[in-house]
């Protein structure tokens, strides 16, 4: 390998120094002791393409040298199937020769090179880049054309690999991390569906490192979420028609006498029902036709008969039905005479025939769920009940249809780009959110490794891998009502209403006519839980679109991070013992639709944390087992199943191919107690107008704000997730470091209870002090350095990592970079910001906007950045500078912004 020296201009703003970096390449040569002057010629050729790199690329047809010219194709692959950079040296006088990528036996993209009989390069042409019938991304095999890797070979997540003479697949010998092969997409016919990879070069403390930066989709979400949501399909067929509701269908015959009757008085008849001291409702209003029928159905043990007179001043006869005292005969039919009655005397008696069926209201009951929100029966009506228990089924055989869906997708188009994909797939473009069908997979989620390492030292590695993903929300139903969290709350204070005003009225029969005052309350506690019964019903189908997505999410992480043995080493125990710990950042705004999406993601968290969430690793011979789903295009995994413990708790079982397993024999019979955390902050124009003024009505910025946005604002939203998840996480130090003197009584605190300093671990105390309230009371402070200090105390804990924003392409893209960034230390702010452009503006990120939107640009304009912390601001050559809601970002091919 050769280093060559360059020296660049930054794309930072302003312009900083031209700055030093390195350009490596790397040969493979067939028989090295066939040439003396390699390292010289090697050399001039490194130069020569130095020159070719910082060079704009000019695509154009190339005419492929024969294999005389370039020498023995034997020679150049070592086996099929493989991509690898190649420089052949048998050069006689002045020849050309080719420096490419193969693939069986083909070369898809090369640089053609002649050097003279001085062995100087005279000439670099740059070839046509086809790979499979598709024009690609050349940036990106450019990339791997200087690094000199092989995608032939399964990659672990950390792109290190050892594999011995016999092929098994081993631990590395020199780089302590397991070997599972990267999670890719089985469909692989476009470049977005391959891993995304970028290679930097820098100097550390008079050393020489290099960074391999790579972003990868994820075979999980499909099939994780296709078992999460088979499992709650399943769930639901065999609960159907659990919940019975038992009630009475009355019809009571209309007589000449009735209507003489009514008519007589002048007046209107109105039914309605009544339980002694408890309820009282209208049931039925409206004029009576002789011969017809009055059909009402009711649960209450009595229907009061009530008539209205149109006299001045009014005057009302009422009088009672006991249901419970009916007896038909063999029509039956039962001839009730109805005594009638006016506040001062009797007023004569009406003759009723009324038959009577008993009735049963049927619908899932959810309550044997321990994950599910129990549903409450009130005192709601049979007519409405029926209506909602139809609408209920209704949403919970769409369900089951989509389970069907997600278990048997259709095949991909792949002439359909990445960003208009509306079809089941691993990958799912954040463009997508409002798409029906696929609603339950996980947004933009891949897998992103960074390991930097110093030049010639093969044990000196420092690695960061983290998920980024849009964030865990219903998309589907919106937040117009708000998300999760605040749809639980909703739900707990209609229970304390309703339990304040649960005794017993003092009137026999509640009519409006009877006690106005309370009929009235009647009403209201009617109107309450109907609400209530409405609110759970959408509470759990908020649930069951959430969960998916949120299992998919975890179990991407937890497999990821099986794949460094040292981490398994240290932490193993711990997460067996323990948990583990999940650590989640996100970068939303507590202000309009993110208030909700941060109210579905930290709502579902709490709902894990009720429950337990636990992982299981299985070997694959039994992943034929009913309610197993495949995974394809993996050669280490080969199901997912997810099912409800008897405690309640949901399992979620990995089942690993036997050769991989074998890695994990101490973990069998284990289960791992899953911890997932939320650490937030809002790192935008919107979080920062929240904080300021809470309530947004109006920019004067050019900023179109979404019509929601004034009505939803919630700063403090921040402050309740974040001291939740610093709860969990200062419990978590105080079990695996019980050093601490107060270690003995932390357990007990309630993680939403108040913390006294005392409680606070060590570890945990910078974190603490920045969390506390005093530090805190200026609004206007974007703090990010609570991302850093979360991050620290949770990788002591041996925590898996998740980046989201709305759509995990812009904001998570720029908080990924910060984190890589932190891994070169040793830097002033000017260095390290340059350093963060770089990757920003040429690193795999850039490419995942591309993916999710059609253009290689962050969605941010030049007022937004403003407004941005400075460690998170993007070049401007990299920003789309394009208004949301404008009529520009309406035409074909602009980005959200």
């Amino acid at each position: 390998a050769v280093a060559v020296m360059l020296e660049m201009t930054t794309t930072a703003s302003p312009p900083a120094p031209r700055q030093k970096c390195f350009l490596v390449c790397r040969f493979t040569l067939p028989d090295p002791s066939t040439t003396s002057s390699s390292n010289n010629l090697f050399n001039k050729i490194s130069k020569k393409i130095a020159e070719k790199v910082t060079e704009k690329y000019n695509c154009r047809a190339f005419e492929h040298a024969t294999n005389d010219e370039i020498g023995r194709t034997e020679d150049l692959v070592a086996k099929s199937n493989e991509i690898a950079f190649h420089l052949p040296i048998s050069l006689e006088n002045r020849s050309r020769v080719t420096v490419g990528l193969y693939k069986n036996n083909k070369c898809i993209f090369s640089y053609l090179l002649e050097i003279d009989d001085d062995n100087k390069v005279v000439g670099c042409e740059s070839g046509q880049i086809c790979f499979k019938g598709y024009f690609v991304n050349r940036n990106y095999f450019t990339n791997l054309f200087q690094a000199g890797f092989s995608l032939s070979d399964p990659l672990p997540e950390f792109c290190h690999f050892s594999k011995s003479a016999s092929g098994k697949v081993g631990i590395s010998e020199n780089i302590d991390q397991l070997v599972l092969p990267l999670e890719e997409s089985s469909s692989q016919q476009k470049l977005f569906n391959y891993p995304l990879m970028e290679m930097y070069a820098f100097t550390k403390n008079m050393g020489f490192y290099t960074a391999t930066e790579r972003t990868t989709e994820s075979t999980l979400t499909l099939p994780t979420s296709a078992a999460t949501i088979a499992h709650i399909s399943h769930s639901l067929s065999k609960i159907k028609n659990s919940l019975s509701v038992v009630y009475n269908e009355l019809f009571v015959g209309i007589c000449d006498d009735l209507v003489d009757f009514v008519r007589r008085l002048g007046g209107v008849m109105v039914l309605y029902e009544a339980t002694d001291f408890i309820t009282g409702f209208e049931i039925w209003r409206g004029d009576l036709i002789s011969g017809s029928n009055i059909k009402v159905a009711t649960r209450s043990s009595h229907i009061l008969v009530t008539i209205q007179s149109q006299s001045n001043p009014p005057e009302v006869v009422i009088g009672t039905i006991d249901t419970t005292a009916l007896t038909p005969n063999e029509n039956g039919i039962t001839a009730v005479p109805v005594k009638m009655f006016s506040p001062h005397q009797a007023v004569g008696t009406i003759q009723l025939n009324i038959s009577i069926k008993p009735r049963q209201a049927t619908g899932h009951d959810l309550s044997g769920i321990q994950f599910f929100t129990p549903q409450v029966m009130g005192e709601v009506g049979i007519d409405w009940l029926n209506s909602n228990l139809e609408k209920q089924a209704d949403d919970f055989a769409d369900l089951e249809k989509l389970a069907g869906f997600y278990a048997s997708p259709p095949p991909l188009d792949f002439n359909v780009e990445t960003n208009k994909r509306e079809f089941i797939a691993p990958f799912r473009p954040s463009t997508s959110k409002s798409t029906p069908l696929l609603r339950c997979i996980p947004i933009n989620t891949h897998s992103h490794t960074l390991v930097v390492e110093k030049f010639g030292s093969e044990n000196d590695a420092q690695c960061f891998h983290a998920i980024t993903t849009g964030v865990p929300a219903d998309h589907f139903l919106s937040f117009g009502n708000g998300g999760l969290y605040r749809l639980l709350n909703q739900r707990n204070n209609l229970l304390r209403q309703l339990h304040a005003g649960a005794s017993k009225f003092t009137t026999r029969f509640i009519t409006p006519h009877t006690n106005r005052g309370e009929y009235a309350s009647c009403l209201h506690r009617r109107t309450l839980e109907r609400q209530l019964f409405e609110l759970t019903h959408a509470i759990n189908l908020r649930k069951m679109h959430i969960l998916p997505m949120f299992i998919s999410q975890l179990v991407t992480v937890f497999v990821g991070d099986l794949s460094s043995v040292s981490k398994v080493k240290k932490h193993i125990n711990h997460w067996i013992n323990h948990g583990y710990i999940i650590c989640m950042e996100g970068l939303l705004s507590t202000l309009g639709k993110e208030l909700g999406m941060i109210e579905d993601c930290f709502g579902m968290i709490m709902e894990m944390h009720r429950v337990g969430v636990y992982f299981e690793l299985l070997c694959g011979n039994g992943a034929d087992q009913p309610g197993v789903t495949n995974v394809t295009g993996s050669q280490c995994l080969e199901g997912i199943k997810v099912d409800w413990q008897s405690d309640g708790g949901i399992l979620v079982s990995v089942y690993l191919n036997q050769q991989y397993y074998s890695y994990y024999s101490f973990l069998h019979n284990r289960k791992i107690l899953v911890k997932p955390i939320l650490f937030q902050v809002g790192v935008d124009i919107q979080q920062w107008g929240s904080n300021v003024v809470q309530t947004v009505k109006s920019s004067n910025m050019g900023k179109k704000i979404e019509k929601d946005t004034a009505q939803n604002s919630d700063p403090e939203m921040l402050n309740r997730v974040n001291e939740f998840s610093f709860h969990v996480l200062n419990k978590q130090c105080h079990l695996l470091f019980p050093g601490d003197v107060s270690a003995s009584i932390v357990p007990q605190i309630d993680p939403l209870g108040p913390l006294n300093p005392i409680h606070v671990h060590s570890i945990c105390t910078p974190l603490f002090q920045l969390l506390d309230k005093g530090q805190m009371s200026d609004k206007q402070k974007v703090e990010v350095t609570v991302f850093h200090y979360a991050t620290q105390i949770s990788q002591q804990c041996g925590a898996g990592s998740i980046i989201f924003c709305k759509s995990g392409k812009d904001r998570t893209g720029m908080q990924v970079t910060y984190r890589q960034s932190l891994l070169m230390e040793d830097r002033n702010f000017e260095e390290m910001n340059a350093l963060r452009g770089i990757m920003r503006l040429h690193g795999t990120r850039i490419y995942i906007c591309e993916k999710n939107v059609g253009q290689p640009k962050y969605a941010f304009n030049s007022i937004q950045l403003q407004f941005m912390p400075d460690v998170l601001r993007p070049p401007t050559a990299a920003i789309a500078g394009v208004l949301k809601g404008g009529a520009v970002f309406r035409g074909e091919g602009m980005i959200e912004s």
